[in-house]
């Protein structure tokens, strides 16, 4: 039970969250490139800055477009059907090698804090 979890920039690259309780969980800034969170339940977790390029989140409960916005990943991410059509516009439209998603991802950081701060 992950309920609640501090995972602020954890390193969840690869990392089985198959039917995880995410509910309230903190993912900011968390590396969850190629992570399994079919199943999980996300309810109000925050995926501000997290990176999910190829993350599968097809099959995730209550994932919303606001969750995904806040996030960063591109073609290779899988979403639930019903927002397949939604991906975000700073999302690129192609797949990314490993090292060239580390880098768009850490430059889109950059943007958005000097964009909020």
């Amino acid at each position: 039970d992950l309920r609640g979890a501090n995972l602020r920039e954890a390193d969840l690259n690869v990392a089985n969250l198959r039917e995880a309780d995410l509910r309230e969980a903190d993912l900011s800034g968390a590396d969850l490139r190629e992570a399994d969170l079919r199943g999980a339940d996300t309810s109000s977790a925050n995926f501000w800055a997290s990176l999910l390029v190829c993350a599968d989140l097809s099959v995730t409960e209550n994932l919303t477009l606001s969750q995904i916005t806040s996030a960063y990943g591109d073609a290779s991410t899988q979403l639930p059907e019903r927002l397949s059509g939604k991906r975000p516009e700073h999302w690129p439209k192609e797949k990314l090698d490993v090292l060239e998603a580390e880098d768009k991802w850490k430059k889109w950081l950059a943007d958005i804090q000097d964009k909020y701060s």
